[in-house]
């Protein structure tokens, strides 16, 4: 049970908002809420070596959210989590790898954690990074019945920008038919989070990040190339099959 300390106030550039405390130690949490009329939220903080600061954001299915982050330090990010998740659980959105802004709407109703962190190198060293989350929070309406570029377009009730299945396989042989379920979240630069989970609900998370692929695993990974579609190999016993649209958008 989760138990309520002193409520502080802080005063953003834009909008007060009202953040009230809910943990003490390396992990502190937050609920946001914003003033009556209000859906612009600017919240400032510092973290510190491995501290993280978690603010918890209530939200509503179909809302649409923009996150954005500035900072002193070029390590520090922030990570989202779907509600019912929590940091160590899979984000559906990581900045380390996508960039400082997520834009998107939201598949469903409850709690949303924004996790603000120091990555690893960083943190060991102590480090200090000072910044300010802009949060965005808004209802659909008649301006977002338009149509968006083509790479813009999203998975209507989701965060995603493509949905769908492709080859892969366990085990050391090749993937043959497509069986993976993925979700593409393109972010800035041309940074890709290629989510993906099999049939027996395994996720691996696969990034690529200008032209490199990046993957979270304490495993051997190879990636290649050919033709049109990537190629990817953890330990020679997942194998996943990533046509190179899918990470475009074309």
């Amino acid at each position: 049970m989760r138990v309520f300390g002193r409520a502080t106030a802080f005063v953003s550039l834009l909008w007060l908002v009202m953040v009230l405390p809910l943990a003490a130690g390396m992990m502190q949490e937050y609920l946001v809420s914003f003033p009556k009329g209000r859906d612009t939220a600017v919240i400032r903080g510092t973290v510190r070596g491995d501290m993280s600061i978690d603010y918890l954001l209530h939200a509503e299915s179909g809302q649409r959210v923009r996150i954005s982050m500035h900072t002193d330090n070029r390590s520090a990010y922030f990570n989202l989590y779907e509600p019912g998740k929590l940091p160590g659980d899979q984000a559906f959105f990581i900045g380390s790898t996508v960039g400082d802004t997520f834009e998107g709407t939201l598949p469903a109703t409850g709690d949303y954690t924004v996790d603000v962190y120091l990555m690893r190198s960083a943190a060991r060293r102590k480090r200090t990074a000072h910044y300010s989350l802009t949060i965005t929070l808004t209802n659909p309406s008649k301006a977002d019945l338009g149509t968006p570029p083509a790479s813009d377009i999203k998975v209507k009730g989701t965060p995603y920008h493509a949905v769908g299945k492709v080859p892969c396989s366990t085990g050391a042989t090749a993937p043959g038919t497509p069986q993976c379920d993925f979700r593409v979240i393109r972010g800035s630069a041309g940074n890709v989070e290629v989510h993906l989970t099999s049939p027996d609900g395994h996720e691996r998370v696969v990034s690529f990040l200008g032209g490199a692929v990046s993957i979270a695993s304490d495993g051997k990974v190879t990636a290649s190339k050919s033709d049109d579609t990537w190629s990817v190999v953890i330990d020679d016993d997942e194998h996943y099959q990533i046509p190179e649209a899918l990470i475009s958008g074309g």
